[in-house]
């Protein structure tokens, strides 16, 4: 198991990427911003991402969302609470 973290945006808001080392495979916990380096960190390790995880629907945790979808096939996941606040589409 491993753990990354690397602060993103203006606001340095967390982001986590966290996964089995054996398998490759990870989550991206908050992909607020920065998203072209969060994926790029991710491909320098050939990593796998199968699921988002938003903590809670604000921009700055949900921002690289679209875009790491749209590259990876990844599951997102956040509390139905929170689902509907989701901004759809925010930075493609």
């Amino acid at each position: 198991m491993f753990l990354k973290t690397m602060p993103v945006g203006p606001f340095s808001v967390n982001c986590y990427l966290m996964g089995d080392e054996r398998t490759g495979e990870v989550a991206v916990v908050d992909p607020g911003a920065d998203r072209e380096d969060i994926y790029r960190a991710i491909m320098e390790k050939g990593y796998q991402v199968r699921w988002i995880i938003n903590t809670h629907s604000h921009p700055d945790h949900t921002g690289g969302n679209a875009y790491l979808k749209r590259k990876t096939g990844a599951a997102l996941l956040i509390h139905a609470l929170d689902a509907p606040t989701l901004v759809p589409n925010l930075n493609r």
